[in-house]
């Protein structure tokens, strides 16, 4: 079996994957502040029975609707090995691209640039940049030394190196075939070109004094490259993407020789990159990435998701003459609009949304 166990995680991220006969659990990063206590917990709890035992985790990328309820996890586990009480559960393996072992290889010191800038800057200019990124980055290190702490492997899969399509081969995990599709080499290239340019353009404004963040830097600031994976089992397909780029995603599956004749991939499950934001994807990928089900984690936050999203959707769906699924955790304003604008009777989708009290919604998708 393979069930995508979608946890309310806010405007974030916290995906368990249930697997085996029921068993096996993956889960895929741990949502933002208020997530693991009101939910993440309780669904661990009541889903990893005994003997407790979570075979991987996995963090797709250092921002903070990512790292905290991972964070907030593996202090209680710590806290509860000090004090000698049974874990809430066992963690096998845990996944991560460290900032230092990804984007800040190289020479560049891009982590530490970039918290000379945010000191140098107006507090209040930097407040949600600074939690955005630096602080996700700090996430990440402290989950790693928390996990050594706790003797989790680091990477045990790939001895230790990071998670890279094209260095890290297809492989069984308990029955589910997975494949690294993002990112690769030349993805990293290019975002630490990005990160490079990015922060000289900010030194250079902070030197000429000028201490407030330019309204630009929430739109431009480079995306942080996810891991992004390949499940498979049997002919079913899942397709994980964390915040990653549509324009990286399809240039990976390319260089992976995934896409078919036409240039195009196909899968039974795709959770929206960034959570549904239409900065990370466009037209193209839509048409060219389809799935049976689109799984959208958001609440309006930021405004994810977008209207525009939903529509590339339909509109490669009606190209294709396709029915859909959408599978949301929250129902924000973009994605009533569209509803209400597209109903799912006369346009050949359905769509589920988590109900109110609800901890998590189920994206059945094997057998």
């Amino acid at each position: 079996m393979l069930t995508l166990r979608v946890i309310h995680a806010h405007f974030g991220d916290s995906l368990l994957l249930i697997h085996g006969k029921g068993d096996k659990f993956m889960l895929v990063d741990g949502g933002p502040a208020n997530t693991f206590g009101p939910h993440l917990q309780k669904v661990l709890a009541s889903t990893v029975k005994k003997p407790h035992k979570l075979d991987v985790v996995c963090l797709s990328h250092v921002d903070t609707d990512h790292t905290t309820g991972l964070q907030e996890l593996f202090a209680e586990l710590r806290d509860q090995n000090d004090d000698g009480e049974e874990l809430l559960v066992d963690v096998g393996d845990f996944w991560i691209n460290e900032f230092t072992s990804t984007i800040d290889r190289g020479g560049k010191n891009i982590e530490q640039r970039l918290a000379n800038v945010f000191q140098a800057v107006n507090p209040a200019s930097a407040m949600r940049l600074a939690n955005d990124t630096l602080f996700g980055i700090k996430h990440g290190h402290g989950l790693a030394l928390i996990a050594k702490q706790l003797k989790i492997p680091i990477n045990g899969h790939t001895k230790g190196d990071p998670w890279l399509a094209g260095t890290t081969p297809t492989f069984d995990h308990h029955g589910l075939e997975i494949t690294v599709v993002g990112p690769n080499e030349k993805n990293l290239e290019k975002l630490r070109a990005e990160w490079d340019d990015f922060l000289a353009q900010q030194e250079k404004r902070v030197a000429a004094g000028q201490l407030d963040l330019a309204a630009s830097w929430d739109n431009s600031m480079p995306n942080l490259s996810s891991i992004q994976l390949l499940v498979e089992t049997g002919k079913k397909k899942l397709l994980l993407t964390g915040d990653g780029r549509g324009d990286h995603l399809l240039a990976a599956l390319e260089d992976a020789d995934l896409l078919d004749k036409k240039g195009n991939f196909h899968v039974d499950v795709l959770k929206l990159p960034h959570h549904g934001s239409d900065r990370n994807v466009n037209a193209e990928f839509f048409s060219r990435v389809t799935a049976d089900t689109y799984v959208v984690s958001a609440d309006g936050t930021y405004g994810n998701p977008d209207k525009p999203t939903f529509e590339w959707i339909l509109k490669a769906a009606k190209k294709n003459k396709k029915p859909f699924e959408l599978v949301l955790t929250n129902l924000p304003p973009d994605a009533d609009e569209f509803v209400k604008q597209n109903p799912p009777a006369k346009n050949n989708y359905t769509i589920r949304v988590r109900k109110d009290g609800d901890d998590f919604i189920d994206v059945p998708i094997a057998p």
